[in-house]
């Protein structure tokens, strides 16, 4: 460690990661849950730095975790945030001028500066070379401007690690929160062996079951790839209804996997989207009213990471866990006029999943009136062509289902 950051810490905050974050932890190195936010802006980022700054660091001191290092101990192979307890440094922007990104961007000429930026970022695993060396110099967030080839615009991004199922509360300020596990209500999460035992070996019968969307390539090397669903806000309006007709939040239209319920389905063929839907999201309501997602929390943690150990547990070793992910709760961003006023013209947002995860991983917005979703699947075990023709048979769907809710109520008005 540099001696000026020995200066500067004194009394470092540390605290042990818990049972997901611990798994988090080791599927990162693997290649999941690197989270990128991707911005094209109009605005040169060198003319407003400061600015820039002072926003990633009320970001940082709004979620003390942000402005922590990772730590790993190999002798225990355990991990801990640590903090510092005085000011620690700015985060470093990396900055890419026009000649080295037009370099970076020589790809698929069909896709957009913006979505090549993200996928390289998606890409880039700052945590893979210190696996067996985490210090406190390990960072758990980048951020990097890109000056585009193509007229006056930049793409900025952040980048850090997924910390999924990890609800931050911060206890005093400037001090990370605890882990999930620990902010549970005494007993809630508790189970007895037998019921464990009886739930894990029903856990892994039932994966074993499960119905895979066909592997194009199983033994190349694998990254991160991406393709985006859009649906104008007249049918996303129409979708909204309908799932709001039958009482459904969004996830339940879209599909729905959460990595402490796994909700698993028989489909027969020939079902129509909102009795489907509304299958499997009173399904999940169900076993949310129960804790389920609290009390197999720990079981499906343990699977996970045997999961990874031992890749050929998994068909193919594709380290795939079910078909699709999708959030509970969609995100809904009004914010266009806002944007507007700082020259943010898009914005894509997401994880890696070439790691272990699902085929398909869906980050979905509802942004001015419009469902925008980020469909996150590893390469080359999936083909861009074979994910592009899943994502449009799903807008079509989607579509059609929005149509005839809207026929439904006319035909009963």
């Amino acid at each position: 460690m540099s001696t000026h950051l020995n200066s500067q810490i004194l009394h470092p905050n540390r605290r042990a990661v818990g049972g997901t974050e611990l798994n988090w932890c080791r599927a990162v190195v693997s290649g999941t849950g690197i989270a990128v936010l991707a911005i094209l802006s109009s605005v040169n980022p060198d003319m407003h730095m400061s600015r820039l700054r002072n926003a990633i660091n009320k970001l940082q001191n709004s979620h003390p975790i942000l402005r922590s290092r990772l730590h790993h101990d190999p002798n225990t192979n355990t991990y801990s945030f640590v903090t510092l307890t005085t000011p620690s440094p700015s985060i470093q922007i990396k900055h890419f001028n026009h000649s080295t990104t037009s370099q970076i961007l020589q790809g698929d000429q069909n896709i957009s500066p913006l979505h090549l930026i993200l996928e390289l970022e998606l890409n880039h695993n700052a945590w893979t070379s210190s696996t067996t060396s985490f210090s406190t110099k390990t960072d758990v967030v980048f951020a990097s401007s890109y000056a585009l080839p193509s007229a006056a615009r930049w793409a900025l991004t952040l980048m850090g690690v997924e910390d999924e199922n990890e609800k931050e509360i911060t206890m005093n300020k400037g001090e990370i929160s605890l882990a999930s596990e620990y902010l549970l209500p005494k007993g809630m999460a508790k189970k007895t062996l037998w019921a464990r035992g009886v739930d894990m070996l029903s856990y892994s019968v039932n994966f074993l079951s499960l119905t895979n969307l066909k592997f194009k390539d199983a033994k190349s090397p694998r990254s991160t790839q991406v393709v985006r669903l859009l649906i104008n806000p007249d049918n996303t309006d129409k979708i909204l209804r309908g799932c709001k007709t039958m009482g459904i939040k969004l996830c339940g239209a879209l599909g729905f996997y959460h990595s402490a319920i796994l909700n698993m389905h028989t489909i027969k063929g020939g079902e129509k989207l909102w009795e489907l839907a509304k299958k499997m999201y009173t399904s999940f309501t169900s076993y949310k009213s129960c804790n389920r997602h609290l009390s197999d929390m720990a079981d499906l943690n343990f699977l996970m990471c045997r999961a990874m150990e031992n890749p050929g547990l998994t068909p193919s070793s594709s380290l795939r866990t079910c078909f699709i992910s999708v959030f509970e709760d969609t995100v809904v961003d009004l914010s266009n006029d806002q944007r507007n006023q700082v020259g943010v013209e898009d914005y894509m947002g997401c994880a890696s999943a070439h790691g272990i995860a699902p085929s398909i991983a869906v980050f979905d917005t509802v942004r001015d009136g419009g469902l925008d979703c980020i469909c996150v699947y590893p390469s080359p075990l999936h083909s861009r062509e074979q994910m592009m023709e899943l994502v449009d048979n799903m807008k079509c769907i989607l579509v059609d289902a929005g149509n005839n809710i809207v026929d439904d109520e006319r035909e009963i008005n």
